[in-house]
C-alpha cells in the first residue's frame, strides 16, 4: 500500500511540476530547521561583497522563532558553494536540485531525499546490522509575486541500535485493554510513528510541508506541518524539532522597527487510542498547542523575547470536544483565566546577544509559575578563520515535574515526546559541540553529559505506564567525518560513531559505528 501511494505521490508531483513554471516567481520559502542550517543561519560573521568594498554585517538578528523566511537573512551567501565546476553534471550535483525548473515568472525545484546507511552496534552478539533505507523526494516552488511552497515525502525502514529502540518503544501508542492500557510500536524522533519490520526493525511514512504567503514585508502567514524550533540554542526548552510535525498555522508580524510578533497554533495528539470508536482504528486524543512570540530588538545585536505557551485540552479517551474559545486569543496570560485542568501555560524569557564578531551569547528562562523552572545559557563561537569552525558551549536544567500539568493529557508534549527537551523533566545537560569544514570535509564532535534526578520517560506521557524512575548520569558521544556534495541540500557522505554510557543499577553502554549517504534536511536525532 506504502509502494503505491509513493508511486501515485511520484506522479502527482511531476504533474505538479509540469503546472506550476505558468505562475509567477517569488522568494518566500523557508530554510529547513536541522541542526547544519540553524549553524548557517547564527553564524557570528557574513561578508557582504560590494562592488569596490567589502563589510560585516553583525550576522542573524531576527525572533530565534525558526524556520525563517529565506528573505529574513542572508542564507545564500552562507551557504553558496563558490567552486569552479567543469561540467554540467558537477555543477548539478554539488549546487543545485536534480530539478530546477524556471518561467517567465516561477521556479520550482524536485530532489530525491532520504538516507542509506549501514552500521553495527559492537556489543550486540547478534549478526544483525543496522541500517536505514529512507526514499524521498522534496518538490519546492516559488509562485506569484508572494507565495511558496514545499512539501517531501519519506517512506523508511530501519533497524535502530538497542539505546534508540529502547527509547522509541518507551514512547509508542496507548491501547485500551480490559485491565488499563498497552504499549504498541513507537515513535521515532524528527519522523513518525511507526510499525513492526521483520524482527527488530521498524517502518514508517511521515509526508512534510507548508505554503508561506506574504502579502506585505511586514506580514507572513505560514502554514503546514513541516518542524518548527524556538531559540539560539542546540536545544529548546520551549519548542524543539525532535517530535512529530502536526498541522499548525504561524503568522509573523513586524511593526515599530524593532519589535515583531509570531503566533502560532498547532493541533497536536497524546497517542492513546479511544475507547469507543466506530473506525477501523479508535482516534487519539487530540489537543492545541498555542504559542504567543514577542520579539523586541533594543540593538543590532541584542534580540530579547518573551513567550508564553499553552496545551488545551481537547476531550480525553471518551469524547473530543472544540478548543476553547481563549485558544485564539493573542494577549498573554488570557490562559489564566480558566481552569488548570483546561489550559496548562509556561512562560519565557530569552535573549540572543552578538558580544563580538564571532561571539554569540544566548539563554532562555521557563517557568509555569508552579514552583518549577527550567533554564539554558550558551555560547557559539565561531572564529574567521579558512577552516569553517564552530564551538558550542551549552548548559540546559529542566527541574522536576517541569511541562506537567495537573491533568496528564495536558502536559507539553505531543505524539508521546516532550514538546520542549527531548528528555523532558528532571535533568541538567552538559552540552559541547565542535565542528570543522574545510572544502566539502567536516568533522563534528558532540558530547552530552546528562545528570538525571527522579528521571522517566514516561514524564510527560498522558499514561503513567511505568511510575519507577532514575537517579544518575548519562555520557552520549558522536564523532562524525563527512564529506559534503551538496551545501543546498546537505548531501553528504558519512561516518560516525556513537559512546553512550549509563551510569545507574540498570545502566548499559553502548558503541555504535555507522557509515551512509544522506540529505541532511531533517536530523536524524538520536542524542539522548
Amino acid at each position: 500500500m506504502q509502494s503505491a501511494y509513493y508511486g501515485y505521490g511520484m506522479k502527482s508531483l511531476i504533474l505538479l511540476g509540469s503546472w506550476f513554471p505558468l505562475m509567477y516567481f517569488a522568494q518566500q520559502g523557508l530554510v529547513p530547521t536541522s541542526s547544519y542550517f540553524r549553524d548557517r543561519l547564527f553564524e557570528s560573521q557574513h561578508l557582504i561583497h560590494h562592488t569596490d568594498s567589502v563589510s560585516i554585517s553583525p550576522g542573524y538578528n531576527g525572533s530565534c522563532f525558526l524556520p525563517e523566511l529565506e528573505k529574513s537573512y542572508n542564507l545564500h551567501q552562507e551557504i553558496r558553494d563558490r567552486s569552479s565546476q567543469y561540467s554540467d553534471f558537477t555543477e548539478r550535483l554539488f549546487k543545485k536540485h536534480a530539478v530546477e525548473t524556471q518561467g517567465k515568472d516561477a521556479k520550482i525545484f524536485i530532489s530525491p531525499v532520504g538516507e542509506f546507511s549501514l552500521g553495527k552496534e559492537l556489543r550486540d552478539t547478534s549478526v544483525n546490522y543496522l541500517y536505514k533505507n529512507s526514499r524521498g523526494i522534496q518538490i519546492q516552488g516559488d509562485l506569484f509575486k508572494n507565495f511558496s511552497f514545499q512539501t517531501a515525502f519519506y517512506e523508511n525502514q530501519a533497524r535502530l541500535s538497542s539505546f534508540e529502540r529502547d527509547f522509541i518503544n518507551q514512547h509508542g501508542e496507548y491501547y485500551t485493554q480490559s485491565a488499563g492500557y498497552s504499549q504498541q510500536n513507537g515513535v521515532v524522533p524528527g519522523a513518525a510513528r511507526t510499525k513492526p519490520f521483520k524482527t527488530t526493525g521498524y517502518d514508517y511514512a511521515f509526508a512534510v510541508g507548508h505554503f508561506v504567503y506574504s502579502p506585505t514585508k511586514q506580514l507572513s502567514i505560514v502554514a503546514g506541518n513541516n518542524q518548527q524550533f524556538i531559540g539560539s540554542g542546540y536545544r529548546s526548552l520551549i519548542y524543539g524539532n525532535h517530535h512529530v510535525g502536526t498541522p499548525y498555522v504561524r503568522t509573523k508580524f513586524s511593526f515599530l522597527k524593532r519589535w515583531e510578533w509570531n503566533f502560532f497554533r498547532t493541533r497536536s495528539m497524546n497517542l492513546v487510542r479511544k475507547k469507543t470508536y466506530s473506525t477501523v482504528e479508535g482516534y487519539y486524543q487530540p489537543k492545541t498547542i498555542g504559542i504567543n512570540y514577542l520579539t523586541w530588538h533594543p540593538t543590532q545585536k541584542l534580540t530579547i523575547n518573551f513567550a508564553e505557551s499553552t496545551v488545551w485540552k481537547m476531550g480525553d479517551s471518551l469524547t473530543t470536544r472544540s478548543t476553547h474559545p481563549l485558544v485564539f486569543s493573542p494577549i498573554p496570560f488570557s490562559s489564566r483565566l480558566v481552569s488548570k485542568e483546561t489550559a496548562f501555560s509556561f512562560y519565557a524569557l530569552t535573549f540572543d546577544w552578538l558580544l563580538w564578531n564571532s561571539l554569540r551569547a544566548y539563554g532562555q528562562l521557563i517557568t509555569p509559575f508552579n514552583g518549577t523552572f527550567a533554564g539554558q545559557l550558551g555560547l557559539r563561537i565561531s572564529p574567521n578563520i579558512p577552516v569553517r569552525t564552530l564551538i558550542q558551549l551549552e548548559y540546559n536544567y529542566v527541574s522536576k515535574g517541569m511541562y506537567q500539568a495537573t491533568d496528564r493529557l495536558i502536559n507539553h508534549s505531543n505524539y508521546n515526546l516532550p514538546v520542549a527537551h527531548i528528555m523532558g523533566n528532571g535533568f541538567q545537560e552538559f552540552l559541547l559541540r565542535i565542528q570543522g569544514e574545510y572544502k566539502r570535509v567536516y568533522a563534528a564532535l558532540n558530547t552530552h553529559f546528562f545528570l538525571l534526578t527522579d528521571y522517566s520517560h514516561y514524564n510527560l506521557q498522558a499514561i503513567a505506564y511505568l511510575t519507577s524512575t532514575v537517579n544518575g548520569s548519562l555520557l552520549n558521544n558522536k564523532l562524525e567525518i563527512g564529506y559534503r556534495f551538496n551545501q543546498k541540500l546537505n548531501v553528504n557522505i558519512f561516518g560516525q560513531c556513537v559512546l553512550r554510557k549509563e551510569w545507574w543499577e540498570q545502566g548499559k553502554s553502548n558503541m555504535v559505528f555507522q557509515m551512509g549517504i544522506r540529505t541532511g534536511l531533517i536530523d536524524g536525532i538520536n542524542d539522548f
